[in-house]
Order: structure tokens, then C-alpha cells, then sequence
């Protein structure tokens, strides 16, 4: 059985931009840290399957994409977690319309077994010590400001060699187009 993850995934240009705030930090620690080679993304789930499963969720996931619709999202905050975890934060606008395709991603998911994600967030580093938190939010005291349009969710598996997730497959979202809150109430 391989592992796997459904994610957002962002254009080449804001892989490269959070790329770049992981090797300032990187820098600035003087050491590796958690998450410091991975991609940027927004996780939807983790799960292990066999292909057989694998080809149902495929289907779960062309039926979902077909009932949502992109939307320009913005990153412009940055927040973390007790355990370490340091991150970039959607906007309001963002947090709402991701949370509720996440929402609607695991109502049509609800048959298989996953680890979801319901806290939509870009991480920038994990596992990191009080003292490398507070130099991260020293080092990024500014309002980050990173828009794309959220058109479409990854397939991604883990590969065991690099210890990072590859994209495998991309899934276009091609619902409706959300361009406000009062967009967000489809009822499945």
C-alpha cells in the first residue's frame, strides 16, 4: 500500500516564493528543519491505499471537482501551532470559500479511512523550538501577500527516496465559479 495525499497545489510561481521563505529561514536557524524541502501546499487528507481503492477515490474526486468552482485565493499572514509548526494564513475570503470545499472533498471521502485536514494553512517549517518560532516571526514580520487562483486539487504520493510528496495527478475544478460568499451555500 502506498501513501498519498490530497492537496492544493499552487502555480510554479508561489512554490518559488514560500520555497525562498523556507531557505530564509533555513538560513537564518543555521539548520534544517521539518517541511524545509516540501513544495508548498494546502492539505485536504493523507491516506494509505492499494490501486484498486486508489481508482474509487479518483472517482469520488472527478465527482467533486465537477461540483466546485476556483476562486482567487490570498495567503497575506502568517500564524503556528503549539507543536512547532510554522505557516502562511489564507485571508477571510480564502479561509472561507477552503474550508467549505474541504468540507465537501470529506462529506464525498466520508466512505474511505483518511487523516483530514479542516485548518487550511501553507506551511513553511515544522517541529521548530519555541526559540526558532519567535526567529521565524522575527524574520517574517511583514504582510505576506500571495494570490492564485485555486482551480484545481493534487493527487500527491510519497516517495520514499526524496521523503517528499510527488504530484501524480491534478483534477481541474470545473463547477461553478465562486466569486463571493453568498456563492458558497451548494447543498449536496
Amino acid at each position: 500500500m502506498e501513501q498519498y495525499s490530497f492537496a492544493i497545489c499552487p502555480p510554479p510561481y508561489i512554490i518559488g516564493q514560500v520555497k525562498d521563505m523556507k531557505q530564509q529561514l533555513r538560513n537564518a536557524l543555521g539548520k534544517r528543519f521539518g517541511s524545509v524541502n516540501s513544495d508548498a501546499h494546502v492539505t485536504f487528507n493523507v491516506f494509505r491505499c492499494d490501486a484498486r481503492e486508489l481508482e474509487s477515490r479518483i472517482k469520488a474526486v472527478q465527482l467533486f471537482c465537477g461540483q466546485v468552482g476556483s476562486k482567487e485565493i490570498r495567503f497575506d499572514g502568517y500564524g503556528n501551532y503549539p507543536n512547532g509548526a510554522f505557516f502562511l494564513s489564507p485571508d477571510k475570503d480564502a479561509t472561507i470559500y477552503i474550508r467549505y470545499i474541504m468540507g465537501v472533498f470529506h462529506k464525498m471521502h466520508a466512505a474511505f479511512a483518511s487523516k483530514k485536514s479542516e485548518d487550511p494553512h501553507m506551511s513553511i517549517a515544522r517541529q521548530l523550538s519555541s526559540g526558532e518560532l519567535e526567529t521565524a516571526k522575527e524574520l517574517f514580520s511583514g504582510v505576506p501577500d500571495l494570490v492564485f487562483d485555486c482551480d484545481r486539487i493534487s493527487l500527491r504520493r510519497f516517495n520514499h527516496s526524496r521523503m517528499q510528496y510527488d504530484v501524480v495527478a491534478d483534477f481541474v475544478f470545473s463547477g461553478f465559479r465562486t466569486e463571493g460568499e453568498e456563492q458558497l451555500s451548494l447543498e449536496l
